[in-house]
């Protein structure tokens, strides 16, 4: 028998030929498989759909004439099953022309005339194939794309967290979870412009805990530590939700009043002393008090820095009375 093994177009593939005669069958399969390939054979249309069901194929070769379920009934069940639409179906055995365009319509690859020359039999699977093998490439690079896309979103997606964490930790302070001294002149700056755009007032007070080295020396830094946060806890529970509270240094505090008048402020500060120390005295191994520097925002002040200067001179003064107390800038 001569030999029909055309170099083939793509690498070996697995061909399934679908035809009820035995000879034709046969002499299909040895022409396909001569030209690289691996072929299995299938006897009828429930046949073919089994192995299709259990078993990878690149190619099928249908024939149309079949009895038992013909062509066009297999490759209508081919084509609704999802996991088998991107086979491509070469239906042999058709010579009229509306059965050939209802084949193709009905999903098929190309179509055959029987009898059929060898080479052009296996010039158009390899067409076919070669078809596939772009096809197959095209899906791969595309889901490869969406792959790609998912990862680049949720690298994003990480990254985001993580810079809005960096962020967070860059303006926070890590002891007592309130804005650090950075983060706190960043707000009396913006509160600093709005009491001049609104002709608002501004109050602030600069807070420092009494003798915080004692504790430190004689209790440890956790025990600092811990009364760093119990003063904030205990502050919070005097201010609105529009004050500002920043810590400025290690036992000093910022806190700054918007829209607020100077005898206002003096309150606020007298409402956090007497916090301060309430909490003190139920903690009667740490006793800890404040206090308080009180100034106000000034026609005559031209710097958010002069404000600051103000309470601070303030709170030398509270502390130089005696401490646990409120001084109010002149």
């Amino acid at each position: 028998m001569k030999n029909y093994s055309l170099r083939p177009a793509t690498a070996r593939s697995r061909v399934l030929i679908v035809d009820e005669a035995h000879e034709n069958r046969l002499l299909v399969g040895q022409w396909v498989r001569c030209a690289g390939h691996e072929v299995v054979l299938a006897d009828g249309g429930q046949r073919a759909l089994k192995l299709l069901s259990d078993e990878n194929f690149d190619l099928i070769l249908l024939d149309f004439r079949m009895q038992r379920m013909d062509g066009f009934d297999v490759l209508r069940r081919i084509r609704i099953n999802p996991a088998l639409t991107q086979i491509p179906v070469v239906v042999s055995g058709v010579d009229e022309l509306e059965v050939i365009i209802r084949c193709i319509e009905g999903g098929a690859e190309d179509y055959l005339t029987w009898p059929v020359a060898p080479p052009l039999l296996l010039a158009r699977v390899h067409a076919c194939l070669e078809k596939k093998r772009l096809r197959d490439g095209e899906r791969r690079y595309l889901q490869e794309l969406l792959d790609l896309k998912r990862d680049l979103a949720r690298r994003n997606e990480e990254l985001t967290v993580a810079n809005a964490l960096l962020e967070e930790t860059a303006r926070t302070d890590p002891v007592t979870g309130i804005p650090n001294r950075r983060s706190a002149m960043k707000s009396l700056d913006h509160l600093w412009a709005l009491a001049n755009r609104t002709e608002q007032s501004l109050a602030c007070l600069m807070v420092d805990i009494d003798h915080f080295k004692a504790v430190n020396d004689n209790y440890g830094h956790q025990a600092g530590d811990r009364v760093l946060r119990e003063t904030v806890a205990a502050m919070k529970k005097g201010m609105r939700a529009s004050d500002v509270l920043g810590r400025w240094g290690g036992d000093e505090f910022l806190i700054l009043c918007p829209a607020t008048e100077a005898a206002s402020a003096r309150a606020c500060a007298g409402r956090l002393v007497r916090l301060v120390g309430r909490q003190a005295r139920a903690r009667a191994r740490l006793p800890v008090t404040v206090s308080v520097g009180v100034s106000q925002k000034l026609d005559r002040m031209t710097h958010p820095e002069q404000l600051i200067q103000a309470a601070d001179e303030a709170l030398y003064e509270a502390k130089r009375a005696g401490r646990d107390q409120v001084s109010a800038a002149g």
